[in-house]
């Protein structure tokens, strides 16, 4: 055996008395100076270390990127777990200040849960408010993750993808532009891949100012964005025409499918009220079928009363379809070319003159040309003495008053009377001022 002698033998009985280099123990971080301090104290923002080596780059730089008003990133998480990672923390930081999101999971059924910080050092800790506290119960089961990170004028909103319809949000000012997402408990690194986004994800309308609004907000009458970008015109404005009392227009609409134009709406609107029809067909039946609504917005949406509601349960194949669409004395009637027997009816009032064409799910435009439809074949004056066979809808004038006229439908007749001080126009089929319209007695 070789003997050790002289310096040496020094340094052999140092580390037998003192052991080697002190190793630190689970949930500790070592620094360079070899002091071991908290994992929680790992990229804080206070150097706890007393060496900086707990807070220098390349460490505590990872996931960051800037973002500016309007922009939607997504960033993608490689997650290792509760007892790693803890939560995920989104920071957007500017000059000394930082607002943080704490995301986590609120049950099994994967829907995000979060708390709101605001006042946050450049590691999200030390924050001065809360401004949500959510109930998170659960944490992502390892792998990865992907958020949209969606930087508005105000605010900064995170949601998972899939799942647009659950977002959390912090309040952000307007120099906090620089983004960064991190563990929030650092026991193994969490990469984090920031990518620009494709818009908003499927499911959601991009305004003008970078919100993800749901695509069921898109037009519905309500500033959802904030800046108006989905009311607007002519985004809106599609598929609009005047229709007054007597007059019969075709509708061409090209029609993009269930998943992205839902059913057909026909709107009917005067002032701030309007009369809706939501086109489908009946399975069994393979015929026209609706429901209609009164006390709508000018979208409508947000109804007060049904009036009728059908059994759609199917919807149009994507192509193009033409409905037929007529302005009557009290209501609006719609069906498809070919099918008059079978019309949807809603009741409309007087002034109700402005008419549009709208899918009731906005994924994707569904263009509309309207067009006046040829003359309704009833009989030429004198009119005929009672409903003629073969009319599926027809109004005749009274023989005895000048303001009453009779509603033929199906061969049967109901008599209904003009608002005063208007006449019965058999040649209109509609009610018009007496100097317009001719008394037929």
């Amino acid at each position: 055996m070789m003997a050790i002698t002289g310096p040496g033998l020094v340094l052999f009985l140092l580390s037998a008395c003192f052991g080697a280099a002190a190793t630190c123990s689970y949930g500790e971080f070592q620094c360079k100076n070899e002091k071991c301090i908290s994992i929680y104290s790992k990229c804080d923002g206070q150097d706890d270390c007393g060496d900086g080596s707990d807070e220098g780059l390349p460490l505590c730089s990872a996931g960051n990127t800037t973002i500016l008003a309007g922009d939607t990133l997504t960033a993608s998480v490689q997650y290792k777990g509760k007892d790693l990672n803890g939560v995920v923390l989104f920071l957007l930081c500017g000059g000394s200040a930082c607002s943080g999101l704490f995301i986590g999971n609120y049950g099994n059924n994967g829907s995000l849960a979060y708390n709101a910080w605001v006042g946050c050092n450049v590691e999200g800790k030390y924050c001065n408010y809360t401004v949500h506290q959510g109930k998170v119960y659960h944490y992502y089961n390892p792998g990865q993750l992907r958020f949209f990170v969606n930087r508005r004028d105000s605010e900064l909103a995170v949601w998972l993808d899939g799942h647009p319809d659950v977002v959390a949000t912090v309040p952000v000012q307007e120099g906090q532009t620089r983004l960064r997402v991190k563990p929030a408990v650092w026991r193994a690194d969490m990469p984090v891949e920031l990518q620009v986004a494709d818009k908003c994800p499927n499911g959601n309308f991009l305004c003008s100012n970078g919100k993800c609004i749901t695509v069921f907000n898109k037009c519905d009458g309500f500033d959802d964005c904030g800046d108006g970008s989905d009311e607007g015109l002519p985004l809106c404005s599609a598929g609009n025409t005047t229709i007054l009392a007597g007059d019969t227009l075709t509708a061409s609409v090209e029609y993009k499918g269930v998943e992205l134009n839902g059913v057909v709406l026909v709107v009917l609107c005067g002032g701030s009220t309007c009369g809706g029809l939501y086109l489908g067909t009946n399975k069994k039946s393979g015929s026209l079928a609706y429901n209609a609504w009164v006390g709508c917005n000018k979208e409508g949406e947000y109804c007060k009363t049904t009036v009728h509601q059908g059994e759609m349960d199917q919807y149009y194949s994507p192509g193009l379809l033409r409905f037929v669409v007529q302005r009557r004395v009290s209501e609006l009637a719609v069906w498809l070319e070919g099918r008059p027997d079978v019309t949807a009816t809603v009741p409309v009032s007087e002034g109700q003159t402005g008419l549009r064409v709208k899918p009731a799910v906005w994924r994707a435009d569904m263009p509309v040309q309207f067009q006046a439809a040829a003359s309704p074949s009833f009989p030429p004056l004198p009119a005929p003495p009672a409903c003629p066979p073969g009319v599926g809808y027809l109004l005749l004038p009274s023989p005895v008053f000048c303001d009453e006229y009779r509603v033929c439908a199906a061969g049967a007749a109901q008599v209904m009377r003009c608002p005063a001080p208007k006449r019965f126009h058999y040649e209109r089929q509609a009610c018009d001022w007496p100097a317009n319209a001719p008394c037929h007695r």
